[in-house]
Parts: C-alpha cells; structure tokens; sequence
C-alpha cells in the first residue's frame, strides 16, 4: 500500500515531483566532465598487501616497470645487419630519443664494440663505426654480433631478421591520458620510417596496448550505446505500440547511468578495463524494472481506468517486488567486495551505486512519467497477448509434466558439470587486443623472436654488491635463470660489466676487483650503472625478460625463478624477493577463481535469506535458488565445451548475473503469491503467475539478452566473451523461469503458501489483475 500511495502523490503533483528529481540528479550529472580514464596496471591489481607494497617500495627505488615500449623492427626475410639498414635503425633511435614524451631510446646501434686505437690500445667504439667495408668481413661481423649475449636477444633476433628499440617513456605512465599521446608521437615517427630499406616498423609492448585499448574503448562505446539504445527502441515501439512505451524504458535506463558515472567524476574513480562496460550494462538492467512496470501499468488499465489510477494500482502490485529485485541485484555486485582483487571490489561497489539510483528513477521519475500517458488495450496489442499465450504454454506444461523437466534439467545439469570441469582460469596482458590488430602482431614477434613482452625484478639487498664475491653470486644466479623455461634474459650488474668489458675488448665476463672498479667508474660516467645498483650501492637487481604466456604459465615460471634464484643468494647473506607489474598483477588474477567461487556462495546465501523474508516463505526462498543455480552450471559448461579461458573481465559476469537473472524469479513469485492470496488454487495461481508475468519476463530477459550480445561486436576479446555469457545465462534463465520454476512449484510448492482467506475461484470466474 505504501507504493500505491506513493505513486498517488507523485502523480497528483507532478511538475513538484519532477522539481524534486531534477534536484537530486543534476548535481551529480555536474560530475560527467570530471570522469577519468585509467587502464594502468597499478588501477588493476591496486591494493595495500604486502605484494603490492613491495612492488610500490620498488618503484620508488627503480622508477616504473611498465613505461618501455618496444618498437619492432622487422627486416622480412633479410637480415637487418647491413651498413644501410643500421644507419635506419640509428636515425630513428635518435629522433625518438629526441622526442620530449621519451626518456631514452635504445637500439642494437647504441652497442659498443672494441676498436684499436694503435699497439694495445682499445677504444669502446660505436657499433656502425666497427662494421667492416668488406662483404665477407661484414658478414663474419654479422655473425659475431649474433652470437653476443649482450645484443640477442635483447637488442636483435637470434637470426639477424629483426630488431628492437626501446623506448623509455617519461611523466606518469600509469596515467593513460598521458600515455596514449605519447605513444601516439612515437608512432607518427614511425610512420616516416616505414619501409625506409625494406624496413617495418610497429610499436609493442606494455604502454602500447594500453593505449590501443582506450581507442578500442572509445570506438566500442560510440557504436555499442547508440546501437543498444536503438534495438531496445524498436523492440519496445513493436511490444507496447506507444511512445511511452518506449521513453519511459529509456529514461528509466539513461538516467542512473549517466549519474553514476557523474558521481564516479566527482569521487575521482576512473573508467578502467573492467568497469568500461558499465555504459552498455548498467542501461539494460535498469531497463527491466521499467518494462515491468509499463506491463503492468497497461495491463491495470485494460478496464478503462485513467492513467493515475492505473499507474497507482501497478506500482502498488510490483512496487516491493522491484524493491527485493533491486537488492538481489546489489547483492549480487556487493558480493564481489569478497575478492581480493580491488577492480573487483570497486566494481561491484559502484554497480550497487548505481542499481541503487536506478531504483530512485524507477520510484520518484517513471510513476510521474506514466501518469501523463494511457494504457494500451490488451485488444489493441496483439504482440504482448502471443507473449502471454507462449509464456501460459510453457507454464502449463511444465506444471503438468514436473517430473519430466526436472529430470531433463538434472541430466543438463550433469553434463554441464562434465564440461565445466575443463575450464581454465588465465589471462594475458598483452592479449586484451584482437589476435591480428597491428600491437598484438608486434607483441608476439617481441615474444617469439626478441626479448618478450613481459618482465619480472629480482630485488636483492645487502652489503658489497659491486664486490667479485656478490657479482659471481649474481652472474651465476642470473645464468641459472636463463635456464628456466619462457625466460628469454636476465641481466643486471655483473652484465653490465660484462658488457662494458667486451665493449673495452675484454671477454664477456667480470673481471677481478681492479678490473671491476675501473668498469664501474665508466659505467657510472655513461649514466648506465643506475639501471642496476643504487647510488648507496645497497641495492641492486636482476631484470627478467620473459614471453607472455598467461597468468598460470607466469605463476609457473616465476616458481621456478625463485627455486633457482633465491636460495643461492640467501645463503650468500643476501636478502632478495621477487617483485614487479606483471608479477604482482598476474598473482592476483590467478585468484579469480576462487573469489569467484566466494562471492557466488555469499550472493546466494544472501539472496535466498532476502527472499524468504519477503515472500515469508522458506520453502519458495530455496526453490528460487534452483532456476537460478541451473544458468550458471550450463554457461559455464558451455565454456568448457567451446574451450573459452575464463578471464576476469568475463568471470564477473556469474555474480552479477545471478543478481539480475534472479529477478524474474522474484517477480514471478510474487505474482504466484499474489495470485493465491486472490484465492486461486495452487496449480491454477502457477498458471496464472506465469501467464501474466510471463510476457514482461520475456520481454525484460529479450532486452537484457540484446544488451549483453551487442558486446559481440567489440574489439575487445573479454568483451565478446563478457557479451556472450552474459547473453546464454539470461536467455536459459528465462526457460527455467518458465520450465523449472513452475516444475518445482508444482512439485514441492506449498498449496497453503500466501492463500488468503477468499475461496478458490477459477480462471474463467476471476478478474485478470
């Protein structure tokens, strides 16, 4: 009754109302200006465990981790080791190492290589200076620069076909909007490069992606919400027949989510890679408690009755069904608060913001809205009574036949498991891009032939690092390294040296303790020896360079790097962890799984709680549960069944959709109890519930299928897979709402649940509402 009063008031004063809600949304709609983008690592996998102290202890010590973009040079099928070729390499280190948005550049040309100067003296020359003028000097050159550990495969392929600069970014690279315009720079440098000698030229690497990902974002949101808005349009203008039919939806979807996005400016949350898709999901969940209530509304009018008493009696019947929908749904977001991933828990937090407003809209904005419109006949409708005929014949053959169905969803369910059990959990950091868009083809020859994409420090502290003793440590530490799988390099001090030695004409490898001090005095003049041993000479480190081969392949090889590496330099009295970006980050997305497992228990345990104490009934609060168990297992055997790697983008996709798919189930269960308090007999109150529930059921799981599957179309992989999931659980969600729920009602329901006082009547006796 409080609903139907409610609703009463806000129809009698309506220009007041409308004041009202103007008053509450403007200001945070004030806030869409000030909404930031942030695709950084650090937004990621952000938090206060020690792992990622650590690795912020590390940054202020070393500087970033993630700001070098690799620059692939690609020679076809010809080596890059030409006098021609090379001075095209060096041309173009220098002009991005010129460029304000870089720090450094560095290429295979920056090497030097020992020259005589005159009888036993060698001068550190630079690379092109030493390339013979003789072909077959220069080939025998060639050779020798291909069997150098300081160049390959670091700096060139083993093969002499392809090469690489890297490029040190500057300023804040964990802010994309700084990172995308500089890489942008490099990129436009490129361009005048490209097929200078037969030479191509792409970008790689970290800051790379992350820039093509806010392009694809962008791109993606442009055609997806118009795209989402317009196929929502027409199917609601081909439903309901009505403009309003079609604008209430539409503002009831618009409007809490662009003040949710106003309210993430004015708390200064960014958009970022998972919570990107509130613009497309948000819209379409808010939309279904609006068809609900434009179903009822025209169905409340049918008599003839006016718009405000119509919009009163239906806010009335659906008001606090809406109400337990909207909490489910919070719950369903908030449940995610449980992962230990803080893009996690941001994002379900402000998807519960967001719900929260869109259950304001639906209370203060949508009643005032309808009570200027008219219901539509059901006569005038054919298309809503076919949906209500489809529904009644769904509902009235599972009723008769429950066994049957739930012997059919037992056996789906079975294989499903079966299925279910051959997904893995993983994720690539570099592969958020398609397979063949231009910095993914880079990534993977930066993988395949040169250093790889993705890194991991090994931080060591103690006394007398720059001592032979700590150096022999480290050079065999490093050596053992290199000998793990998936690791392309492992360089720090002692190659450092080992460098500067070859480069003085001294073998690759480190000399005694005059010829160390005299190494380290020249690398420190050339600006290079900060890379790996700190000013107060406490520290050092050993950078890693390895291919990305995903979260669970990085967990394994960083196990082997710490068995290799860590005890022989703890038994040398020295302190050393393991730290860094893809280290901390991949560690918290191989926990997916089990906070997934976490957050799907506490939503359903909260959820069946809720609705028990609404519907009063703990026999209808656990057969909710079934319908909506049952989409969960099929989707996810239907990723095992198609071989989908479950990611962290998509795996929010089961919590959230338990919160919506509920929702139905709510409503339809309402209707049930609503139809047995009117005095409908148990089988008849089944029928009736999803007769004339069924067809905003249909339509509200219609749109939300829509708006999950335009993500199909995205750029993004996690997207397309996010699109489609969300899509499979809904649409199965339906049929068990019109299969199973009715089974389970008719097999174990209580014929005494919500009867009212009034004597049972039949169909043909009682009024429709």
């Amino acid at each position: 009754m409080r609903f139907a009063r409610l609703a009463a008031l806000l129809s009698r004063h309506r220009v007041a109302s409308m004041l009202l809600a103007a008053a509450l949304l403007l200001p945070l709609l004030a806030g869409l200006p000030r909404l930031q983008v942030d695709f950084s690592a650090r937004a990621f996998f952000g938090g206060d465990d020690p792992a990622t102290l650590r690795l912020d202890a590390h940054r202020d010590r070393w500087g970033p981790d993630d700001d070098l973009m690799a620059v692939i040079v690609d020679g076809g099928d010809r080596s890059v080791l030409t006098r021609p070729r090379l001075e095209t390499i060096q041309g173009l280190t220098e002009a991005l190492r010129a460029l304000p948005e870089n720090t450094d550049a560095r290429a295979l040309t920056d090497l030097r290589r020992p020259r005589r100067a005159g009888p036993g003296v060698v001068v550190p020359t630079p690379l092109l200076a030493t390339a013979p003028q003789d072909p077959a000097a220069m080939e025998a050159w060639a050779a020798a620069l291909q069997a150098d550990p300081v160049a390959v495969p670091s700096l060139l392929a083993p093969d002499g076909t392809a090469a690489v600069v890297l490029v040190r970014l500057g300023g804040d690279t964990n802010s994309i909007t700084h990172v995308r315009p500089a890489v942008r720079a490099n990129q436009a440098v490129l361009a005048g490069y490209e097929g200078r000698e037969g030479l191509s030229f792409a970008a790689a690497g970290i800051p790379a992606v992350r820039a093509d990902l806010l392009d694809a974002l962008v791109q993606d949101q442009l055609r997806f919400v118009p795209i989402a808005a317009l196929l929502i349009g027409l199917l609601l203008l081909a439903l309901f027949r009505s403009v309003h039919g079609v604008l209430v939806p539409l503002v009831a979807a618009a409007l809490p989510a662009a003040a949710l996005l106003g309210a993430m400016g004015w708390a200064g949350e960014p958009i970022g890679l998972v919570n990107q898709v509130y613009f497309t999901l948000l819209p379409v969940i808010a939309v279904a408690d609006a068809v609900h209530l434009v179903s009822r509304f025209h169905e409340e009018g049918e008599g003839g009755a006016p718009a405000r008493a119509a919009v009163t009696r239906a806010l009335g019947h659906i008001g606090a069904a809406c109400l337990l929908t909207t909490a489910t749904t919070v719950v369903g977001f908030l449940s995610l608060n449980t992962a230990r991933m803080p893009v996690l828990r941001s994002f379900g937090s402000w998807a519960a913001v967001g719900m929260g407003l869109a259950y304001a809209v639906f209370l203060l904005v949508l009643p005032v809205a309808l009570a200027w419109a008219r219901p539509t006949r059901g006569a005038d409708n054919p298309g809503l009574q076919r949906l209500e005929d489809l529904a009644a014949a769904c509902g009235a053959w599972a009723v008769r036949w429950p066994g049957r169905v739930l012997g059919i969803t037992a056996a789906l369910v079975v294989v499903a498991v079966g299925f279910g059990s051959r997904v893995e959990v993983d994720n690539h950091l570099t592969a958020a891009l398609p397979a063949d868009h231009p910095t993914s083809v880079a990534n993977g020859v930066l993988d395949a032939r040169l250093g790889g994409v993705v890194s991991m420090e090994i931080e060591v502290e103690g006394e007398g690092l720059d001592q032979p003793e700590a150096l022999a440590v480290l050079w065999d530490t490093a050596r053992a390294v290199e000998a793990v799988e998936g690791v392309r390099s492992a360089l720090g001090l002692p190659e450092l040296i080992a460098g500067a030695s070859a480069a003085m004409g001294g073998p690759w490898a480190v000399p005694g303790e005059a010829g160390v001090a005299r190494l380290l005095k020249v690398l420190e003049e050339q600006a290079l020896l900060g890379a790996a041993l700190t000013p107060d000479r406490q520290h050092a480190r050993i950078r890693v360079r390895a291919v990305d081969e995903g979260a669970r392949a990085f967990a394994a090889m960083e196990q082997r790097v710490a068995e290799v590496a860590l005890p022989p330099l703890r038994a040398a009295g020295l302190d050393a962890h393991i730290t860094g970006t893809p280290t901390v980050a991949y560690a918290g997305i191989n926990r997916v799984t089990e906070d997934l497992r976490t957050s799907l228990l506490v939503a359903f345990a909260v959820i069946a709680a809720l609705i028990t104490l609404l519907l009063r009934s703990l026999r209808l609060g656990l057969i909710s549960l079934l319908p909506n168990a049952v989409p969960l297992v099929l989707a996810y055997g239907l990723m095992g069944a198609v071989g989908w790697t479950l990611d962290p983008g998509p795996a929010v996709i089961f919590t959230m959709a338990l919160g919506i798919a509920v929702d139905d189930t709510i409503h339809l269960l309402a209707r049930y109890r609503e139809e047995r308090a009117a005095g409908f007999a148990h089988p008849e109150a089944i029928r009736r519930a999803v007769r004339f529930c069924g067809r905003a059921v249909t339509i509200t799981t219609g749109l939300l299928a829509l708006g999950f599957g335009v993500n199909l179309l995205s750029a993004f992989p996690s997207n397309r897979m996010y699109g489609a999931l969300g899509a499979v659980i809904l649409l199965t969600a339906l049929a068990c709402d019109l299969f199973i729920l009715p089974a389970l009602l008719a097999r174990f329901g209580d014929p005494g649940d919500g009867a009212g006082p009034a004597p049972p009547r039949s169909a043909a006796t009682a009024p429709r509402a």
